[in-house]
């Protein structure tokens, strides 16, 4: 039975692609909360108004990177389980 010892290397592009995925996201999720803090170091009035939504907004970023790092570290074990099947295989 022959196995593939190249696994890991396919397990890091996944796992780069899902984080570069994340990072994008989590850019795009922020940047609305950074015009907030450049508009309220400004002074501008309407970025009261808007403090609460980013309030908001980043509450729910606190959920989804909670949710990320589970899900970071659920694969991290999964990878670690794989590879000690792959040795006990081998």
């Amino acid at each position: 039975m022959s196995t593939n010892r190249g696994g890991g290397s396919e397990s890091h592009a996944l796992l780069n692609r899902l984080l570069t995925g994340f990072a994008e996201t989590h850019e795009a999720a922020l940047r609305p909360r950074a015009v907030n803090i450049m508009a309220l170091e400004n002074d501008e009035p309407e970025a009261e108004a808007r403090d609460e939504t980013c309030e908001a907004e980043m509450t729910d970023m606190r959920t989804i990177s909670t949710l990320v790092s589970e899900l970071t570290t659920s694969i991290a074990i999964t990878v670690m389980i794989c590879g000690l099947m792959i040795m006990a295989l081998g």
